[in-house]
């Protein structure tokens, strides 16, 4: 049963990753290593936390343009 949840919260990990968001990929690969420790999540938190990318930043937003 953990083992699913562990699975279920790497993917989320992976999905957050993809998307920039590191704080919240370390977090769910931190939750899928406590929820089944195998060497699979324990790589892949290893992974995580030794990337190095930017903040996830908000979109930038057109300034409406005077006439």
């Amino acid at each position: 049963m953990n083992r699913d949840e562990a699975l279920r919260c790497r993917a989320i990990s992976q999905g957050y990753l993809a998307e920039g968001n590191r704080p919240l990929a370390i977090k769910y690969a931190q939750k899928a290593f406590q929820l089944y420790e195998s060497e699979e999540t324990r790589e892949w938190l290893q992974q995580v936390a030794k990337l190095n990318l930017p903040p996830a930043s908000e979109p930038t937003r057109m300034s409406p343009s005077s006439a």
